[in-house]
C-alpha cells in the first residue's frame, strides 16, 4: 500500500532548541486530515525531547491547506521569511509547553 503522507522533522536544528517540521501529501488523499494528524504527532514527538523548545514550519503564503493545519496544531505566526527553495515563506512555531506561560493547543 502507498502511504497517503510524507512527514517527519528535521535531525538538525535551526537554532537552540529549534525543529523544523515537514510533511507533503499525495494529492488523492489530500483533504482527509492526514497531514493535521501526522503533522501533531509529529510535533508532540518532537516537544517531548529534552532539548526541543519549539517546533518550527515554513509556510508559503498562498498554500491554504498548510496554513490551516498550522492554525489547528495552534502555531503561532512569528514572521516573514524567504527559503531559497520556494520563495517567501511564513514562519510558525509551537512552543513546548514547559518553556512558555502560554497555553497552546494541542
Amino acid at each position: 500500500m502507498r502511504p497517503s503522507v510524507r512527514s517527519g522533522w528535521a535531525a538538525g536544528r535551526t537554532q537552540e532548541g529549534t525543529v523544523l517540521l515537514g510533511y507533503s501529501v499525495y494529492p488523492a488523499f489530500e483533504g482527509r486530515g492526514y497531514a493535521t494528524e501526522a503533522a501533531r504527532a509529529l510535533a508532540a514527538s518532537a516537544l517531548e525531547q529534552a532539548d526541543v523548545l519549539r517546533v518550527r514550519a515554513t509556510i508559503p503564503p498562498d498554500h491554504a491547506p498548510s496554513l490551516r493545519v498550522a492554525a489547528k496544531l495552534g502555531m503561532r505566526q512569528v514572521g516573514p521569511a524567504h527559503d531559497g527553495e520556494v520563495g517567501d515563506v511564513i514562519v510558525f512555531e509551537l512552543q513546548s509547553p514547559d518553556h512558555t506561560t502560554e497555553s497552546l493547543a494541542s
